[in-house]
């Protein structure tokens, strides 16, 4: 903004929607912290007419603050109320660009949208983000827009283009783009039809506005149907306002019940379901539970005061069945209770799964629920703009059309087959994963627990290695799984003397097998390429080598077997030691409170990482999880929290350990609310005694309101 720098900076500073100009009025003006009789010492202008009168009254407006003759301009319909104002306030988005111009073909538009950038000193690439607003000849705009947006200059599925409903105005687009903006989201859309040859795509669903280079803003432009056309760039984000937003991502309330005894917990109980349905807010029920004394916690999980009374009803009537027999309740809506809690002496563990766990649409809402944790994503997942491009793409499809259930597989197999992106990408949720459970919210971790090469992602989760050198790391994944351990295997053909001409996909096979681990290993010595790479259970292994060996040893076990998710070579006497160590040989840091890391480099924890022995670990030796967890459970460990999808480690920890108290959860599942998968993990933490209370986030609770993404 060179040539304005000396003009006042338009932006929108409060916003609200709501049928009724004047409750909406006032409520923008709330939302921009200013009372409603600051009203008097506004230029306000309500628009009832048509799209042409909208752009009247919003560059009226913009005129008047740039001029300096008002603080503040308050522009309101039927339906939206925006506070226009110029820096020294918190501004959700500046209005940079305003500009009405001729759109009755698509040459003509393009000009106007072009003219309209040039003001704002924009060039169309560093714009993510297109509303339309209803028009009559939405042909016109919106192949005006593709000559703008065109692939060939931008580049493919670059730029989300939405298109608005029916009866949408110009100031219901502008404060969606602002929304997206200052919370850093982008909205899924559908039902549109991308022009050919622009760079337009379509979200699946809503997803973070990542950007490739945090140092340049994120822009929008809106355009409407009498020819207007507005460029925003994004100002102060959700995450410098709040940490956490656990009520606006959907987070239930977390209510906890504490008594003595089943008797004193059921009068408790009912006394909590009779206050609730008399209107008492929760957030005053939970400063009293505070003050309650027992080791039996039921904690309540529900989005409004009558459900988690409800909730109550529901334990009331279960818990007089539930305790005597030792079993734990719990509901849909997250609700829990331990008749037998570990209680604060167990420790806390974090669980990293392998390294290649990344899947598409990891993460989608988690910075929505953490907005404090958008800078952490955008820098893990790429130091260099270019591969931090490669990585979004990854993890969150740009396509133009649904993804449908075969797509998603297929996205999924080639997301692992870039293993270099996965790793990347895996590592990076691993650290705002371990931020967002131990940091904002609170819970205390003591150790970390990784299987295979999940301890890879440990020592990056706890600050003991830094992803600042995303790019050499980059350049070694890719050296070792597509060449050394995956792809040609050159590891494997060297070995073996397996020439050229052999098929990589002939050259190594893994399998998982359900038997005996004793069986196994019997059954894997009388192979000569044939490996026992990883035991995960007392009865789960994987084997992996020749094809044909493995194949022999499969049949000769008869027993259940399935293959491997991965098929790189790894855990076995095939690999050099040499070829992973510059993998490892990285810059260490040494946290404050850094906690405990078990490494199957001794099977107990480690004090200091030693490249060259952890090299020999992790490349040749068999991966024994049992034996790893137990040493962490002899040692205190009671919890286990898995950092990573799916929960497969979680489900081996429970067959390791059926016979022993513990709990273990994972805090990712896909395609649940992250705020569920959260929620329903702290309400056990509550239940067993080793948190508390809910965090101080959570505590802040409202009835949920909506969002425009």
């Amino acid at each position: 903004m060179s040539e304005q720098s000396s003009v006042p900076r338009p932006g929108i500073v409060g916003m609200a929607s709501c049928a009724g100009s004047g409750t909406s009025i006032d409520q923008a003006l709330c939302d921009a912290g200013l009372e409603p009789s600051a009203r008097d010492r506004c230029a306000v202008v309500t628009v009832a007419g048509s799209p042409a009168d909208t752009s009247s009254a919003l560059v009226e407006a913009v005129n008047l603050l740039r001029r300096g003759d008002t603080d503040a301009a308050v522009i309101a319909d039927a339906d939206v109320a925006l506070v226009l104002a110029t820096e020294g306030r918190q501004v959700y988005a500046f209005l940079d660009a305003l500009c009405s111009d001729d759109v009755s073909d698509p040459d003509t538009t393009a000009a106007s949208v072009r003219s309209t950038l040039d003001e704002g000193e924009v060039a169309a690439g560093e714009v993510e983000y297109v509303l339309v607003t209803p028009t009559d000849t939405p042909a016109v705009v919106l192949s005006g827009l593709a000559r703008v947006w065109d692939a060939c200059d931008i580049g493919t599925a670059h730029t989300v283009l939405d298109v608005l409903p029916p009866g949408t105005g110009m100031l219901s687009a502008l404060l969606r783009a602002a929304d997206a903006l200052h919370h850093t989201y982008l909205p899924a859309v559908s039902q549109v039809v991308v022009p050919q040859g622009s760079s337009f795509y379509l979200p699946k669903g809503s997803r973070p506005w990542l950007r490739a280079d945090p140092s340049r803003p994120r822009r929008a432009v809106v355009s409407d149907a009498a020819g207007t056309f507005a460029v925003l760039t994004g100002a102060a984000v959700r995450g410098e306002v709040v940490q956490v937003d656990w009520d606006r991502a959907g987070g239930a309330f977390l209510l906890p019940v504490t008594g003595t005894g089943p008797a004193d917990l059921l009068a408790a109980l009912a006394e909590v379901s009779a206050e609730l349905r008399r209107g008492t807010h929760p957030a005053a029920l939970a400063d009293e539970n505070r003050l309650r004394q027992g080791h039996l916690r039921v904690v309540l999980s529900a989005g409004s005061g009558d459900a988690l009374a409800a909730e109550a009803d529901s334990a009331r009537q279960r818990l007089s069945e539930c305790h005597p027999r030792g079993q734990t309740w719990s509901t849909p809506a997250g609700s829990f209770f331990t008749p037998r809690p570990i209680g604060a002496g167990g420790k806390v563990a974090l669980i990293y799964p392998g390294v290649l766990t990344a899947y598409p649409t990891v993460g989608a809402d988690l910075v929505r629920c953490f907005p404090a944790l958008m800078p952490w994503l955008e820098s893990t997942l790429g130091v260099v703009p270019e591969t931090a491009h490669r990585h979004h793409r990854r993890i969150y499809e740009r396509g133009n059309r649904p993804t449908c259930q075969e797509k998603s597989a297929r996205l999924l197999a080639d997301l692992l087959a870039d293993a270099p992106a996965a790793v990347s990408i895996a590592a990076a949720f691993a650290c705002v994963q371990t931020e967002a459970v131990a940091g904002l919210l609170g819970v205390p971790v003591h150790g970390t627990v990784g299987c295979s090469l999940g301890e890879i992602n440990a020592l990056f989760a706890t600050g003991r290695w830094s992803l600042a050198d995303d790019g050499r790391l980059q350049d070694e994944v890719t050296r070792l799984y597509l060449e050394r351990l995956g792809g040609p295997m050159h590891a494997v053909r060297e070995r073996w003397s397996v020439p050229p001409s052999v098929p990589d996909t002939d050259l190594w096979l893994s399998i998982v097998v359900f038997a005996e681990t004793s069986v196994v290993r019997e059954l894997v010595g009388q192979y000569d390429r044939v490996f026992l790479t990883q035991i995960n259970t007392p009865a789960e292994a994987v084997i992996a080598g020749d094809p044909q060996q493995c194949r022999q040893l499969v049949a000769k076990l008869d027993r259940p077997a399935m293959p491997s998710a991965t098929r790189y070579v790894m855990h076995c006497p095939l690999v050099d030691p040499a070829d992973l160590a510059p993998l490892l040989t990285r810059p260490q840091a040494a946290p404050a409170r850094a906690p405990q890391l078990f490494s199957m480099v001794s099977y107990d924890t480690l004090t200091t990482i030693d490249p060259a022995r952890l090299a020999a670990a992790l490349a040749t030796r068999t991966v024994d999880f049992p034996r790893l967890i137990r040493a962490a459970y002899a040692q205190g460990y009671r919890y286990f929290l898995e950092v990573g999808p799916g929960g497969t480690c979680t489900r081996w920890i429970g067959e390791i350990l059926a016979n022993s108290p513990h709990l273990a959860e994972t805090l990712d599942r896909v395609d649940t609310v992250t705020t569920r998968t959260l929620g329903g993990v702290l309400a056990q933490l509550i239940s067993h005694g080793v948190v508390a209370q809910p965090p101080a986030p959570l505590m802040w609770w409202r009835e949920p309101v909506a969002s425009a993404v």
